[in-house]
């Protein structure tokens, strides 16, 4: 289990994992009598609708931290409506000490609230097809290039013209028949109105509206892959990506998995009138692999930054990623004195080849400049980004470039830059990839990765204090996960 008791600057003794013996069972939810879970909405020991969440907070948080204490109150429940966006964590995070009692309650917003127009008299919805304008949509519409001329020119946020497949549409017509207001329904949770303000100009407004959220926690052991058994275990197609992106820095989840490596994941999901919309971030996770744990939590810092960091406060980022591509396989690895399958002859492979499907994107392993986007004979189209302190990777044998990319290209890491393919010398469908420092080839499954900012120096107090809750509540989510499986193995024995 992981260590409760994180110092200012580290986390005191080992981080060892008692996982369940099984990914089957995900999600568990115990009436109030099991004190070891705390985080899913009661109604009389029953489950109710996931409206709002009750949350738990250390005495330690709260003298450590003002600002967060100002939210709780000491033996009492705060029901506390969670934000949709990522940058809300902090404010709710779980805690392993005090139950807390009820001090308020938020009403549950209601999801698309129709947007006040006071002169729209008919709402007229148009949807999205693929290959649709903004011109052809007003013109399905009714309302002339004119008005839309002027939306163009009284809005200068153009954000609103990028159309997407599947997207609504709804335009507002006064009595005489008139365009009166514009709404874009963005997502479940955003909706964009664009209507007349005091000044006879039109003017853009964000809806957003504000989901419910609820803890929920799930383990498993990987048995096939790790995209199958988060899948068995309960987690999104989000969340598996989540994780595998969050440990894929020290991780190589083509390479280094095992069967029998486990993973436990403390995670939020979002409820709009009672309803699943979504899932929200990671709050902490840990990923034992061939026996060595790596654990993250989610922290914002005083700037409003948020990002992942071992309990101890190191980033679990470094400043490149491990893998340029998802869920690819190795067909050839870094070797000096491989002999090439077309030229037949000894050429040094100074990269490591990725087979994936055609099309598959490729991602920028760390921040740069693209300063190399061309076509050559052997690369095939390749591209070059120039990092810091001399360490240049190259991507060869795309099938294309990513649309608007050239040289000069700033690319953050994770950034798509083009998509694989066999241009070149290639016998199939796959990526060429390189690390090289100050000119030297390197071997990018086992160099050694740069390490990224820790968490600043002054806030490692608030950090740790934080730290310890969420190991805390991941330490006491999977005893009361493991009691609930080993109680369901006594009753089958029984029957």
């Amino acid at each position: 289990m992981l260590a409760a008791s994180v110092g200012v600057c580290m986390l005191a003794g080992a981080l060892l994992l008692s996982p369940s013996e099984t990914a089957e069972a995900n999600r568990i939810s115990v009436g109030p009598a099991d004190a070891s879970t705390r985080l899913y909405p009661m109604l009389d020991g029953r489950m109710s609708a996931p409206r709002e969440v009750a949350l738990t907070v250390p005495q330690a948080l709260m003298s450590a931290s003002p600002m967060l204490a100002s939210n709780y109150s000491v033996d009492s429940v705060l029901h506390h409506r969670r934000s949709a966006s990522e940058d809300d964590f902090i404010d709710t995070v779980p805690g392993p000490e005090a139950i807390l009692s009820p001090v308020d309650i938020l009403e549950t917003p209601e999801s698309q609230a129709e947007p006040i127009v006071a002169n729209a008299a008919e709402w007229r919805s148009f949807q999205v097809q693929s290959g649709d304008s903004m011109s052809r949509i007003f013109d399905r519409a009714g309302v002339d290039g004119k008005t839309l001329k002027r939306l163009l020119d009284n809005v200068s946020n153009k954000e609103w013209t990028r159309l997407y497949p599947g997207e609504e549409l709804d335009f507002a017509f006064d009595a005489d028949n008139n365009f009166v207001a514009l709404q874009l329904r963005r997502s479940k949770l955003e909706t964009w109105l664009i209507k007349e303000d005091v000044h006879e100009r039109f003017a853009l407004e964000k809806i957003v509206v504000e989901p419910d959220s609820m803890v929920t926690y799930a383990e498993g052991k990987i048995k096939t892959s790790l995209f199958l058994d988060g899948k068995a275990a309960g987690l999104s197609d989000k969340l598996i990506m989540e994780l595998a992106n969050l440990f894929g820095w020290d991780v190589d989840f083509v390479l280094d998995i095992r069967k029998g490596d486990s993973f436990r994941v403390m995670y939020e999901k979002q409820f709009l009138d009672g309803k699943h919309i979504a899932d929200g971030p990671i709050l902490a996770a840990e990923f034992v692999n061939q026996g060595k744990s790596y654990a993250a939590v989610r922290y914002k810092s005083a700037t409003g930054q948020v990002d992942y960091y071992t309990p101890e406060g190191a980033s679990v980022k470094k400043a490149f990623l491990r893998s340029p591509v998802d869920f690819a396989r190795i067909s050839s690895p870094f070797n000096l004195q491989r002999r090439h399958p077309i030229l037949h002859k000894i050429r040094a492979h100074n990269g490591t080849d990725y087979a994936a499907a055609r099309g598959t994107p490729i991602k920028a392993t760390g921040d740069g400049r693209v300063v190399v986007l061309e076509k050559q004979r052997g690369y095939g189209n390749v591209v070059v980004v120039q990092h810091g302190s001399g360490i240049t990777t190259l991507y060869a044998h795309m099938n294309n470039f990513r649309k608007g990319i050239r040289i000069g290209s700033k690319v953050r890491q994770g950034d798509v830059i083009g998509y694989v393919g066999s241009t070149g010398l290639a016998t199939g469908p796959h990526l060429h990839f390189e690390f090289r420092v100050n000119g030297a080839p390197k071997n990018p499954v086992t160099v050694a990765l740069p390490v990224a900012r820790p968490v600043p120096k002054k806030e490692r107090p608030q950090f740790a204090n934080i730290a310890t809750t969420l190991v805390s509540q991941l330490n006491r989510e999977a005893n009361a996960h493991q009691l609930v499986m080993n109680n369901g193995k006594d009753s089958q024995s029984d029957l």
